[in-house]
């Protein structure tokens, strides 16, 4: 698994618990400093 998508998976976690329940759909994606997608958590 890249690392990009670990980190963007721990992201929307961490947003998730943040909104707590909250009728929305979380999609996180990293860039890097050239603007290419290195990960993508997928929409929860």
């Amino acid at each position: 698994v890249p690392l990009g998508d670990l980190v963007a998976t721990a992201a929307r976690d961490q947003a998730l618990a943040v909104l707590r329940g909250a009728p929305v759909a979380v999609d996180v994606i990293c860039v890097d400093r050239a603007g290419t997608v290195v990960g993508r958590s997928g929409i929860a």
